[in-house]
């Protein structure tokens, strides 16, 4: 299963208690047949697609709508499993539908934006994504998504503004420290991404990258014996990732302690780094 893939299904996990936060608790429109058997039809969608039987799940939804066309959460699961198998024109088509049918369903808007955006249609993404942030402005899968976009398009402050609103609404939730850290760190702001990686750590001691990234933070505010008290524990954790000794190298060359940086380069280039020969010879001979 592909990452993306991996996350679809985790949205799909999360419908349930999705919906009624995000304007799909209203009973869906209908224009007849059993409506017993149109929510069977359904149900049965849902349970084949988190089995990953696509077909199966395509084929209940499609029967859940022949009985019933208006039922616009079938559109939605059909517009996630579409994705899921890479057609984004049917998701289209059906993300589309599910809006017309229930233009206050909240999660039609955020997914429609995540269709745009593997479509590369950056533009009408962040449309709707407002779109649903207007709908519900605490949406805060929609907070993030908003963030991280801005992130990635390097507006670092406008980035960080959405991570504050994210924070407020889910102030359990690490990924927006994390990411928060990451723009503090690239405006300039080494202590504050210091914090955020440290509440990172905090909410997720087994998240290795939060000390990675506050190592690097460290290293910033030239707190070198921070920086490879942080790296120490990540090779505690996990003794064979190269790059960790390529980082802590450097922390040691910059302190003058070159016995210790060429014996990390010595581990790294044993584990087949690329970079390590390179600094070997910059710096070891």
């Amino acid at each position: 299963m592909t990452t993306m893939k991996g996350k679809m299904m985790v949205a799909l996990l999360a419908l349930g208690s999705m919906v009624a936060a995000c304007g799909g608790d209203k009973p869906a429109k209908t224009t007849g047949g059993d409506k017993a058997a149109v929510k069977e039809k359904y149900d049965a969608g849902n349970a084949y697609i988190l089995a990953a039987k696509f077909d199966s799940a395509e084929m209940a939804y499609k029967e859940c709508l022949s009985m019933d066309s208006t039922y616009y959460l079938a559109h939605y699961q059909l517009s996630s499993l579409y994705q899921l198998t890479g057609d984004m024109g049917g998701a289209m088509r059906a993300i589309n539908r599910a809006i017309e049918l229930n233009p206050e369903f909240v999660m039609a808007y955020y997914s429609k934006a995540g269709v745009e955006d593997l479509l590369g249609n950056e533009k009408e993404s962040a449309t709707f994504l407002s779109a649903a942030l207007r709908l519900k402005p605490d949406f805060y899968m929609a907070r993030m998504m908003k963030a991280q976009k801005a992130a990635a398009a390097g507006r670092y402050k406008e980035a960080i503004t959405d991570f504050d609103e994210a924070i407020g609404q889910r102030p359990d939730v690490y990924l927006a420290y994390s990411g928060r850290g990451g723009c503090r760190y690239k405006v300039g702001d080494i202590e504050g991404a210091i914090k955020d990686y440290t509440k990172v750590i905090e909410l997720n001691p087994n998240q290795m990258m939060g000390y990675v990234n506050r190592a690097a933070a460290y290293a910033g505010a030239r707190d070198f014996r921070a920086a490879i008290n942080d790296i120490n524990t990540v090779v505690g954790v996990d003794p064979l990732w190269s790059q960790a000794y390529i980082m802590r190298s450097s922390y040691y060359y910059v302190m003058n302690k070159k016995d210790s940086c060429c014996n990390d380069l010595l581990i790294a280039q044993t584990m087949k780094n690329p970079q390590a020969e390179q600094y070997m010879k910059q710096y070891c001979k």
